[in-house]
């Protein structure tokens, strides 16, 4: 599966001027059981955290963005 990124890889790709591309694979095609683990993790329920509240509830931090970085000399 194919697809063109969206949201952080849209700055990933305009830093390094060039298309980033997302491409899945299969959980069935790996073989390491850690590696599979963490997939199964990731595709399922994975991490999740509302960032607007965290921003709310934490204002002190000054949070940035990723793009910033990803143009830093």
């Amino acid at each position: 599966m194919r697809r063109e990124d969206a949201g952080g890889g849209a700055s990933l790709s305009d830093a390094l001027r060039r298309t980033v591309r997302h491409e899945q694979v299969p959980l069935a095609a790996i073989d390491n059981p850690d590696m599979h683990a963490m997939g199964e993790f990731l595709t399922g329920r994975g991490y999740q955290v509302d960032i607007h509240a965290l921003h709310a509830a934490y204002p002190e931090l000054g949070w940035t963005s990723f793009a910033p970085g990803l143009t830093a000399p």
